[in-house]
């Protein structure tokens, strides 16, 4: 999806990633217990958004998730300037 596949290195997304996203955020400590980072890739102009996981423990794509409703997912995420 959008270049990047599960079990890709999370160290090199971007210069692989076909998404075009104005600016990106992560959380730290997410799901799978603790041990692992949300990197939300978005485009407020096209109101969708590209959600990564990364295992923090093998560094590896776990999980990717789009959304086409970055306004309703974002509602919930504090921490976010308004650019």
């Amino acid at each position: 999806m959008f270049g990047i596949k599960i079990n890709d290195d999370g160290n090199k997304l971007q210069s692989k990633m076909t998404y075009d996203y104005t600016n990106y955020f992560e959380v730290l400590n997410d799901i799978y217990s603790g041990k692992s980072t949300t990197d939300y890739y978005y485009n407020k102009e096209k109101n969708d958004c590209f959600v990564i996981i990364i295992n923090d423990t093998s560094g590896r794509v776990v999980s990717m998730t789009y959304y086409n409703d970055f306004e309703t997912i974002s509602q919930n995420l504090s921490g976010l300037d308004d650019d």
